[in-house]
């Protein structure tokens, strides 16, 4: 949204702004969770956030991703929404485990939204033997 100020004074002088200021909500993430997924297996899950303006999703400074997988370049998909795509092999673990981290996005006015999202890698029933 555009606005612009008038200032008047008590004596009734007034100026007006000479040029709009913009006023713009901060990027809001609309992927506020993501789904299990199986260990030493293929993950592909979108990262969706609505903003006003271009925005960015990366990873929040001191957080990581768990190892083999990685964040994909923000594109904007439609109007106001913008993605980026975690995707690669979760970690071969021998117990379910679970990967905490943040991401944030940034739009254009430098406005930084963070969300703290998380990934299971659950571990499968593997057992040679049979039932008797």
């Amino acid at each position: 949204q555009n606005v612009r100020i008038l200032l008047t004074n008590p004596d009734g002088n007034a100026v007006r702004s000479s040029s709009d200021l913009v006023i713009s909500d901060g990027p809001t993430f609309t992927t506020t969770s993501l789904a299990n997924g199986e260990a030493n297996a293929s993950y592909s899950a979108n990262i969706d956030v609505t903003a006003d303006s271009a925005t960015t999703i990366a990873i929040n400074s001191g957080s990581s991703l768990p190892s083999g997988i990685t964040l994909g370049s923000t594109s904007n998909v439609s109007g106001s929404t913008y993605r980026a795509v975690l995707s690669g092999t979760l970690p071969n673990t021998a117990s379910e485990t679970t990967y905490n981290f943040t991401l944030k996005a940034t739009d254009a006015q430098s406005q930084v939204t963070t969300q703290a999202l998380s990934i299971t890698a659950t571990v499968g029933i593997s057992n040679s033997g049979g039932f008797c």
